[in-house]
């Protein structure tokens, strides 16, 4: 059996069991799956477009707690990668993803990129359990509402343009949001110096 197929066992398993599925696949694809939320958002959103939402925040309740599940993954299993950095290096990294990390995070749940390995990277760093799971609840609420509704609006013809066009779309628009926050950063540190 090659790995696509036993994937697509695995979704064909949970569509069935509906919202239930479809929280479990979004709750294990922010920690530990490669099989990402949409794959059962989409067909359900199809057979119920008439609950798009609740669909779309079953998927986001599921991301952002497994989401805190993978941030414990990293606090607690996240050492051996601390103890392969130098302290200088680790000074420097803690630094900037105090600074940024929960913004690069959040990004990253609206990116076509695997979130769940930004969830353990936030708990190898400890940048709190609560703030991930705000910080996930909007992005990747942005991502899931997004889908549910254009699925809603526009039935099988937009569950297609989602299909091929998700990981162009979610790319340029996670681009958008990280060029918008460094302009912003760059922007205040120029006044900033402006004004002394």
């Amino acid at each position: 059996m090659e790995i696509e197929d036993f994937f697509n066992e695995i979704i064909e398993f949970l569509i069935p069991y509906g919202e239930l599925g479809l929280f479990l696949l979004s709750f294990f694809n922010s920690s530990i799956s490669p099989l990402p939320s949409e794959a059962v958002l989409i067909p359900l959103t199809l057979l119920e477009p008439e609950n798009a939402l609740w669909l779309a925040f079953i998927a986001t309740l599921g991301s952002s707690l497994g989401a805190v599940f993978g941030y414990y993954i990293g606090l607690y299993g996240g050492k051996p990668v601390i103890n392969r950095i130098s302290d200088k290096d680790y000074e420097k990294i803690d630094k900037y993803i105090e600074e940024h990390g929960l913004f690069i995070v959040g990004v990253s749940g609206v990116s076509p990129f695997p979130f769940k390995l930004f969830c353990i990277g936030a708990g190898i760093f400890n940048l709190g359990a609560k703030k991930l799971f705000i910080v996930s609840f909007i992005f990747r609420g942005f991502r899931y509402f997004s889908i549910a509704l254009i699925i809603a609006w526009l039935g099988d013809e937009g569950a297609k343009m989602v299909q091929e066009h998700m990981f162009v779309s979610f790319l340029l628009i996670s681009l958008t949001l990280l060029v918008s926050y460094i302009v912003t950063i760059k922007a205040k540190d120029y006044f900033k110096i402006k004004n002394l």
